[in-house]
C-alpha cells in the first residue's frame, strides 16, 4: 500500500491527475499562467517581474489571484499543480 502511494504512477493513473491539473489551470488568464510557470521554475517575485516585464506589485496581484482561483495556500502547491499538468 505504501509503495502504491509513493511509487511512480502508471501512465493510466497519471492521466486523471494531469487532466484535473490542466482543467484547474485553464481557468487562469494567460498572464496568471505565465506567473504560475515562473513560480514552478522557482523564481521569486523580482525575477518573475523581470521575466514577464511587469512590476513586482503586478506579480503579487497575479499570485494572490492564483491562490484564490486554484484554491491553494502556498507557492509550492502552485508549482506542484503546474508539474502535474505537464506530466
Amino acid at each position: 500500500m505504501i509503495a502504491a502511494a509513493t511509487g511512480p504512477r502508471s501512465a493510466h493513473a497519471a492521466d486523471p491527475t494531469r487532466e484535473a491539473a490542466r482543467n484547474r489551470l485553464s481557468t487562469l488568464t494567460e498572464r496568471e499562467r505565465e506567473t504560475a510557470r515562473a513560480i514552478a521554475d522557482g523564481l521569486g517575485n523580482p525575477e518573475i517581474a523581470q521575466r514577464l516585464r511587469i512590476s513586482v506589485a503586478t506579480v503579487k496581484a497575479h499570485t494572490t489571484n492564483l491562490f484564490a482561483k486554484l484554491a491553494v495556500e502556498n507557492r509550492v502547491q502552485i508549482a506542484l499543480l503546474v508539474r502535474d499538468a505537464e506530466q
